[in-house]
């Protein structure tokens, strides 16, 4: 895994400041809300980004459901995985918690 080495305060002359900011409010918001649903729904994506849950669903919708819409959806999981790869090596943006972390 490659260490993230961009800090808000190396990003502000871009205006990516601001929207670091922005960000984190929104996370803030949402883990001080204590809702029950935010975290059941929050905890139902962070499974579906999972390798394991796409490699379970992939195969059901390949051979149980339709075979061309299985490999379409396959398709476009692995390109997208790809451009998500190829955007985090080129970008190198701090998570939202080391930005947190550091302000």
């Amino acid at each position: 895994m490659v260490e993230m080495t961009v800090s808000v305060s190396q990003v502000s002359g871009n205006g990516f400041a601001e929207m670091y900011a922005w960000g984190l409010d929104v996370i803030r918001a949402l883990q001080g809300a204590g809702n029950p649903a935010i975290t059941l729904i929050a905890r139902f994506f962070t499974l579906l980004g999972d390798p394991l849950a796409y490699l379970l669903i992939l195969p059901v919708l390949f051979w149980c459901i339709d075979e061309k819409r299985g490999f379409r959806i396959g398709l476009t999981v692995f390109l997208s995985n790809g451009i998500n790869v190829a955007l985090k090596e080129t970008l190198r943006v701090p998570r939202p918690f080391v930005a947190d972390m550091s302000s």
